[in-house]
């Protein structure tokens, strides 16, 4: 019988055999992942940053993205649509994630968002002097 949870294979348990006190259990399985995060990219592009957020699933309209004192804000808040008595298993994460971000030498004022195809991304403007904007709120196209 084929085991329905990733990575409950014959690698985790021998790991677990060996180790004893289940040392290697959280590497081999992906329900320890923080839930209340998600996973970005920041490259410079020259003249900007591009910060680039997973967001499969999540609706635009429940994106925010705020700059304030040099800090970029990003939440978002997700829904649970499985559920239910005959869910065997869940990795997906139903609850508000947020992470923050320090903005040294961007252009506050300048800060674009879009979401695309599961995709946030934040197209970060470099500035020359060093002043910090008005807090403000960005929206999400």
């Amino acid at each position: 019988m084929h085991s329905m949870i990733p990575y409950a294979s014959s690698l985790r348990r021998a790991a677990d055999s060996f180790w004893g006190d289940g040392f290697l259990n959280a590497f081999f399985r992906m329900a320890d992942m923080p839930r209340d995060t998600f996973r970005v990219d920041i490259r410079d592009e020259g003249e900007h940053y591009l910060l680039l957020a997973e967001m499969p699933g999540v609706d635009p309209r429940e994106i925010d993205v705020s700059v304030e004192q040099g800090m970029l804000t990003i939440s978002a808040r997700t829904s649970d649509a499985s559920g239910g008595p005959e869910t065997v298993y869940r990795e997906r994460h139903a609850g508000q994630m947020r992470r923050t971000f320090s903005l040294e030498h961007v252009d506050e004022e300048a800060v674009t968002a879009r979401s695309q195809h599961g995709l946030l991304v934040v197209t970060l403007p470099k500035r020359r002097e060093e002043t910090h904007a008005q807090a403000r709120h960005i929206p999400v196209q």
